[in-house]
């Protein structure tokens, strides 16, 4: 009897201290809200590919191998984006309407490459993330910050 008093006491002393998926001090009333659904893209992005042919103030290494060809940009409906950042693949999606854009939720593969490949693809991707507004300017979308202009300058590649 005295054991099982014990077992039961240690029992609700454990149990005193577990707590629900919701953290302490929350309820239900605090939890965030769910993302809304997004706007489509505009028709001038949705399923077009691009290749990057420029990083404004970023240059390759004297005599490297390393290609911006490497580095892509698809847009899908109805609000995704995706392409290959040198090494790696990566997917987010795209907030646009007819002059901005942003990449949201961004995901990637974790694959290592070479060191110069490496900081290529953490330019490209450092500035997808900065990327506040759009324009096709012909053949090339050019993708710019708030301050500086250019920050990546693709072509069409479809």
């Amino acid at each position: 009897m005295r054991r099982a008093l014990i077992v039961l006491s240690l029992g609700m002393v454990l149990s005193g201290g577990c707590t629900s998926p919701l953290s302490a001090g929350s309820s239900p009333a605090t939890k965030p809200m769910p993302i809304p659904v997004t706007t489509p893209l505009p028709q001038q992005l949705a399923g077009t590919a691009w290749q990057v042919v420029a990083l404004p103030g970023f240059s390759l290494a004297p005599g490297t191998a390393l290609s911006l060809s490497s580095l892509t940009l698809r847009f899908e409906a109805p609000a995704r984006a995706s392409g290959n950042s040198g090494v790696n693949r990566f997917g987010a999606e795209a907030i646009a309407d007819a002059s901005r854009l942003r990449f949201a939720s961004p995901i990637s593969t974790r694959m290592a490459g070479p060191p110069e490949m490496m900081a290529l693809e953490s330019e490209f991707l450092a500035r997808l993330q900065a990327v506040v507004a759009w324009k096709i300017d012909g053949n090339r979308l050019r993708l710019s910050d708030a301050a500086s202009g250019d920050l990546i300058v693709l072509e069409r590649a479809n």
